[in-house]
């Protein structure tokens, strides 16, 4: 087994005569070439190691966009028409009934063939169930009763909530 360059060198300091400055020489060329060799090593190493990591990122990108073509934006835009239209459809719904409520308020209470509906004013209006159809005023309001319960106007942001939030039972 040779000696290092370090090795020789401290040889010759301390007074080692049998050490030739061939010996040295070719150390250092060897020395040098061993860290020439590493540097390559090193390069190809880190090639690989690049290689690799292009392989992940290229696969996860196509897996990326595997996942998301199962969902194309198209479908997507089909389907907000959908419910766009479906949408249009209740707000017509809801406009025609609120007309319909104002009809039979104007029917019911015209010439008064049917009785103003009353309430007692002490007991709170969920225990005063009337049966039926009936008109009055709430809060000054025309009002259409059904069963006790004024349906002249309905929540339409109530109804438009519920009918985007709660998914269809069955």
């Amino acid at each position: 087994m040779s000696d290092t360059l370090e090795q020789l060198e401290e040889r010759v300091r301390s007074g080692d005569e049998t050490v030739t400055p061939e010996e040295v020489e070719q150390a250092r060329v060897m020395g040098r070439f061993a860290e020439l060799r590493k540097v390559a090593a090193d390069r190809r190493a880190a090639a690989v190691a690049e290689a690799e990591a292009e392989r992940r990122r290229t696969a996860a990108l196509a897996e990326a966009e595997r996942l998301l073509a199962q969902y194309p934006e198209e479908a997507r835009e089909a389907r907000v028409r959908d419910v766009q239209r479906a949408v249009a459809a209740l707000r017509a719904e809801l406009d025609g009934y609120h007309e319909a409520a104002d009809q039979a308020w104007a029917v019911m209470s015209a010439g008064r063939p049917v009785p103003m509906t009353t309430f007692d004013a002490v007991t709170p209006m969920q225990y005063q169930k009337r049966p039926g159809l009936g008109w009055g005023y709430s809060n000054g309001s025309p009002a259409v009763y059904r069963d006790g319960v004024n349906v002249m106007r309905l929540d339409v942001a109530a109804i438009m909530w519920r009918a985007l939030t709660q998914p269809e039972e069955g």
